[in-house]
């Protein structure tokens, strides 16, 4: 674990997919309608799973290759487009935040702590999702695949997260599931908390450099007041 960055926290960044909200049965379901539009194979949701992080581009690329088709960038390009008409459009799966993420965002809230997401998701669907799932109201901020020019792992989205909120990385946390998240936090750098009921790209949480792993949301609050002493 890494925990040469120590002290209180004042924000917190989350990623969205896999963190705050299970989306992948929404992501299955759409990639898969786009799929069998093309007349190829739909994929078991729980391989589409794997193929989370990055932003869509790269659930695109890795589902084509899956099926052993090459990722030409017009066929990459055309299927986003179907997949942006139809991602949370179509009767589809319900969308849920996991247990415990709107009582922990509220308990933060309370106590002073800013809140952001930093997603590779669309700032038009990281509003719907946030919405649908009632914990929009607590989140100050977010910085999307819309804000700027660079995506996670890169560190400029949660660079700008801090410029914005106006607190400095050292007293700032990333909370995501991945190793695009921990890649991302450490470039920053800014210290990461994993959870481990997320999307991990197939790569074990446990393996990632971080300040804590948490099983549920509900244990952030507690992990934070440890942090201000």
């Amino acid at each position: 674990m890494v925990r040469a960055l120590q002290g209180p926290v004042d924000a917190i960044c989350f990623d969205l997919d896999g963190t705050l909200v299970d989306t992948a049965p929404c992501i299955a379901a759409t990639l898969n309608a786009v799929l069998t539009e093309r007349g190829m194979t739909p994929i078991d949701p729980s391989i589409v799973t794997t193929f989370i992080g990055g932003g869509v581009p790269r659930l695109l690329e890795r589902a084509l290759r899956h099926l052993g088709v090459s990722p030409l960038a017009s066929t990459v390009d055309t299927m986003l487009d179907r997949y942006r008409a139809l991602y949370l459009n179509a009767p589809g799966p319900p969308l849920l935040a996991y247990p415990g993420v709107a009582e922990a965002l509220s308990e933060l809230a309370q106590m002073s702590i800013k809140l952001a997401v930093v997603t590779n998701t669309f700032e038009r669907f990281a509003q719907t999702i946030l919405a649908r799932c009632a914990i929009a109201q607590p989140i100050q901020l977010i910085v999307s695949a819309d804000t700027l020019p660079q995506r996670k792992p890169d560190p400029a989205p949660l660079r700008y997260a801090c410029d914005t909120l106006g607190v400095p990385p050292e007293r700032t946390v990333f909370v995501g599931d991945s190793s695009n998240d921990a890649l991302a936090a450490a470039a920053t750098p800014m210290r990461m908390v994993c959870v481990t009921y997320g999307y991990n790209e197939g790569k074990p949480v446990r393996q990632l450099p971080c300040a804590a792993i948490l099983e549920s949301m509900r244990e952030l609050p507690g992990w934070v007041r440890a942090q201000r002493g």
